[in-house]
């Protein structure tokens, strides 16, 4: 589900105003989608420290089933390909996983590096440990000897990659009060293609400003909460 109200062909009919270009000549509406799309990712990409909450999803949630892990061989490293609902072009990080059934049941799943994942088989200490890391296209599972994961499943969350727009009824998959930065990386493009570089570079200097406020704002947000969360310490909110 996109995240603004804000249509494709919205977005773009405030993009050619603020180019002044209201026929398809020198640029067309298919350039225009394309460079909206980019737009989208550059914004999830550049606020990724914060968005979690926006395109936070776990594979059951993105349509798919949780994967089987029933099979997999206990004290030693298991993988798969990656399913539908969180492949490379749907998934922009990957978080935790929580078990169901055997020894993993409502247990986080925690993130390890592949590196490490691989050294645990010859750790006596890890034979009650379990595991799990992503490289490429496949997800990689460590069950500990003493772990069983009998008719057991593991629901993965992650970080979704926002949705392309391919028709102009499809809304915006940003928050609306950043759809502004998707229309300015658009025009940024079109100012290249126009050769209208001195304009290109003020607005990616407007765009740089308006992350780093947004970058600001949730930094103090975030200390705000640190602070309340001190036993007596009193904060500008009162709390």
């Amino acid at each position: 589900m996109a995240l603004s109200n804000i249509t494709r062909k919205q977005a773009r009919g405030d993009l050619r105003s603020r180019l002044a270009q209201i026929t398809p000549d020198p640029i067309n509406d298919g350039e225009f989608n394309y460079w909206l799309n980019m737009g989208q990712q550059d914004v999830a990409l550049k606020l990724s420290s914060m968005s979690d909450h926006w395109y936070g999803t776990s594979i059951v949630q993105n349509g798919g089933t949780a994967i089987s892990v029933s099979a997999h061989t206990t004290g030693a490293v298991n993988s798969i390909s990656m399913v539908s609902g969180m492949l490379s072009t749907e998934i922009m990080k990957l978080k935790f996983g929580i078990g169901d059934g055997g020894d993993i049941d409502g247990k986080q799943i925690p993130m390890t590096r592949l590196e490490d994942l691989y050294n645990m088989p010859s750790l006596s200490n890890c034979d009650s440990f379990y595991s799990m890391s992503h490289h490429g296209e496949r997800l990689y599972f460590f069950w500990g000897s003493d772990v069983s994961v009998s008719a057991a499943t593991v629901d993965v969350f992650f970080t979704r990659k926002p949705a392309d727009m391919s028709a102009d009824t499809d809304y915006v998959d940003v928050p609306t009060e950043y759809v502004d930065l998707v229309i300015m990386y658009a025009q940024a493009r079109a100012l290249s293609k126009l050769q209208m570089l001195d304009r290109k570079s003020q607005v990616e200097q407007e765009i740089a400003a308006k992350i780093n406020d947004i970058r600001s704002v949730y930094a103090s947000d975030i200390q705000l909460l640190q602070m309340e969360k001190t036993p007596g310490m009193q904060t500008p909110r009162g709390q």
